[in-house]
């Protein structure tokens, strides 16, 4: 078993950034892993409509309030259910009408020097009121920034934290530091970056002005106090923001170095071959942008770093430290066991803004739990996802407990378990993916109506085949745990059968233009063009085995009737007739 299967890791957020010309469709993406204790939180996929809060009084956890105008837009977002949260949206990401993509927040750390200064204000805007604002509001990213910032000026901001917004053309990115201290940029379009939960911007020197936009004493606070850091020439051009407002770094502390870890591993994820990327050195300040050695990152590169456990460290003697973390402390993941609500959010130019901004949302553990695509014109959401309970209580109706379920098994045996269930939903990734481009070229040439029509259509199916298949594999699961785990917790040094996720084969082949015909009651014949593929089971019964014969070649195979349709191990059927050439596509790091 691969050791970094051991790591215990801790509660952490953490933002990626692809730009536009570092992707394969030269399409910006923006994402975030968001976390909490307890993991049991519910959310739901929500559309709020037009004006859903035309002049309403918002109020939020801690006392903020604000009055929304008399115009707000449609968008699409998952607010944390009223049972566990007292009514409150708190939203981790939304997507609105004008293809505007906003994700908040990550939090992060101020000096104490910047603190006395400008402490934090007790009632001032805080995480649960920073998504769902401007994305009632905002007509551009840029725009989003600027209703974040006109807050913060007038009532304050409670906590230190980074947020995104991402629209057709730009993407922003601000650091609100203290009270009323905050800046905003533009990202460049041929960078990316992961980052920890830290300040990442440093100095203003290569930007030009219309790049980005402060408060009034961003750069005058610091001088007059004392406690500016500069760059180069003592002016606001070289002041580094981030070491002027952030912790100094400090060799062995835990919550500093976790975070500089995961805004490091950026280098050895898209630049290994990168000067910084070949040592870690926690007290080092490592640039915030890193120029990737590939220009055609996708949305599937984008998830697996989402997914990211230090893979490409954590067993590499040169880097001791992480290894002494496995025992010594909790280690701090991209890829962490605490997730709540992953998002990656897109926006693409070439469609109308109605129907362009597209979120691939993980209602879970990120590992083992699916990234589903959410269009920002989508007309319905099926009921499973817009249920909310009513009691703060375990619910197996709730779509968040279906997949949380699976997540936990799949944590028990990373190895056994936790390993073909990331695979299994990598693959249909892949399938989803592939399918939402063809249903985009598809709806260009509709009328707006009609398109928005077509891609509802292909999401609820998306999201109801995803909960479907969620369903049957935690059941598959825990039959096959029932039936092994016993051996195991007797004698460890016995081997645990691996588990096989099992598909239902007529509609898994369909993504491969494969039919399948039931030629007797245990018989089945599944023809592309002219290869046959014939499957025999012993029963049609529940659980039994059975025979594929392919190209005169029989193995044995795993098969399951269920709701009178045939269900197989998705191994065996990837492996003999080689339908994981969708799946071969993915580049990997």
């Amino acid at each position: 078993m691969k050791k970094h299967r051991l790591v215990i890791d801790h509660n952490s957020c953490s933002v990626v950034y692809f730009g536009k010309n570092t992707t394969k469709d030269r399409t910006a993406i923006i994402a975030r892993t968001d976390d909490g204790q307890p993991l049991a939180i519910l959310y739901n996929l929500t559309i709020h409509e037009r004006d859903a809060f035309k002049n309403k009084f918002i109020k939020g956890v801690n006392g903020f309030t604000y009055r929304m105008p008399s115009k707000t837009y449609r968008y699409i977002s998952t607010p944390i259910n009223p049972c566990c949260n007292k009514g409150n949206h708190w939203d981790s990401s939304a997507i609105n009408e004008n293809a505007v993509g906003f994700s908040a927040t990550l939090t992060c750390h101020t000096n104490r020097k910047a603190l006395r200064v400008d402490p934090f204000v007790k009632k001032g805007i805080g995480e649960d009121d920073l998504t769902h604002i401007p994305a009632a509001l905002a007509r551009s990213a840029r725009h989003a920034m600027e209703v974040i910032a006109s807050i913060i000026d007038k009532s304050g901001i409670n906590e230190p934290c980074a947020v995104f917004a991402i629209d057709q053309k730009e993407t922003w990115y601000m650091e609100a530091y203290t009270g009323h201290q905050y800046i905003a940029v533009q990202l460049p379009d041929d960078k990316v970056f992961t980052v920890g939960n830290e300040f990442i911007l440093s100095t203003l020197f290569d930007m030009k002005p219309r790049q980005y936009f402060t408060s009034k004493g961003l750069f005058t606070l610091p001088t007059k106090y004392g406690f500016a850091q500069y760059q180069g020439p003592h002016n606001k051009e070289h002041m580094d923001l981030a070491l002027t407002y952030g912790p100094t770094p400090v060799a062995n502390d835990y919550k500093f170095d976790n975070s500089r870890r995961r805004t490091w591993i950026g280098y050895r994820i898209f630049a290994p071959h990168s000067e910084e990327a070949q040592t870690y050195i926690a007290k080092h300040r490592y640039p915030p942008f890193v120029t990737p050695e590939r220009n055609d990152l996708t949305i599937h590169d984008m998830i697996k770093t989402l997914r990211n456990r230090f893979e490409q460290v954590i067993d590499n003697p040169k880097f001791k430290e992480f290894k002494q973390d496995l025992s010594e402390h909790h280690l701090r993941l991209i890829g962490g066991c605490s997730g709540l609500q992953i998002h990656a959010i897109r926006s693409y130019a070439n469609l109308p803004k109605e129907i362009a901004c597209q979120q691939w949302l993980s209602f879970a553990n990120s590992n083992f739990a699916p990234f589903l695509p959410i269009n920002n014109g989508i007309q319905s959401i099926p009921s499973s996802y817009a249920y909310k309970p009513t009691v703060y209580d375990y619910d197996e109706n709730s779509t968040n407990f279906i997949y949380k379920r699976l997540c936990l098994l799949g944590h028990f045996n990373w190895k056994c378990y936790g390993d073909q269930i990331n695979r299994l939903w990598e693959g249909y990734e892949a399938i989803w993916d592939q399918e939402y481009q063809q249903v985009i070229n598809e709806v260009k040439a509709l009328p707006l109506a009609k398109a928005r029509a077509r891609i509802s259509e292909y999401t609820n199916y998306i999201l109801e085949e995803a909960l479907d298949i969620a369903k049957y594999t935690y059941h598959d699961l825990l039959l096959h745990m029932m039936n092994y785990q016993n051996i195991y917790f007797h004698d460890k040094t016995r081997f645990i059968p691996v588990f096989y996720p099992l598909v239902n084969l007529n509609k898994y082949v369909k993504h491969f233009n494969w039919t399948l015909q039931q030629v007797k009651p245990n018989q089945f014949i599944l023809k592309k063009n002219n290869d046959i593929c014939i499957i025999k089971v012993a029963k049609p019964v529940a659980r039994a085995k059975g025979t594929l014969t392919y190209k005169n070649k029989t193995i044995k195979v795993l098969t399951r009737f269920r709701n009178n349709e045939l269900y197989v191990s998705k191994n065996d059927i990837d492996n003999v007739i080689k339908l994981k050439d969708i799946n071969t596509k993915l580049r990997h790091f």
